[in-house]
């Protein structure tokens, strides 16, 4: 996945946390992307994001569910998801270097994967 989509991501789930329920038309319009990008969107933010109830169809719609606002479902931050690519990028490039640099970030970045009970299957299916 590229940083581009990560980003576009999170920008989606900021304005879905904003909407509090919208439309995958919105979507499509609000980010200009395809109906099967929308979908595919608005699957990863539930599966890594933030807590949604989806309805398909032309009535369908995505709203957050009440708890996630309560309990701030946000799992990662861009600057978090950055970080991981960055880690990403370089260990399979065997950049070592850039590890080293980023070695703070990363330790930060993974603690908080941790702690959010992020396993490395769901980390691997995000990249």
């Amino acid at each position: 996945m590229s940083v581009k989509n990560l980003e576009r991501r999170f920008d989606m789930c900021s304005y879905i946390l904003e909407e509090r329920i919208t439309h995958y038309d919105n979507l499509m319009e609000e980010f200009n992307i395809s109906k099967s990008t929308a979908i595919r969107d608005v699957r990863f933010i539930s599966d890594y994001l933030l807590a949604l109830e989806t309805q398909p169809g032309c009535a369908g719609y995505i709203r957050v569910l009440d708890s996630a606002a309560q309990s701030s479902l946000i799992k990662l931050k861009q600057d978090d998801a950055t970080v991981l690519m960055t880690l990403y990028k370089a260990i399979s490039e065997s950049d070592f270097e850039t590890i080293v640099n980023e070695q703070k970030r990363i330790i930060v970045v993974l603690h908080k994967l941790m702690a959010l009970h992020i396993s490395p299957r769901q980390l691997k299916e995000v990249f």
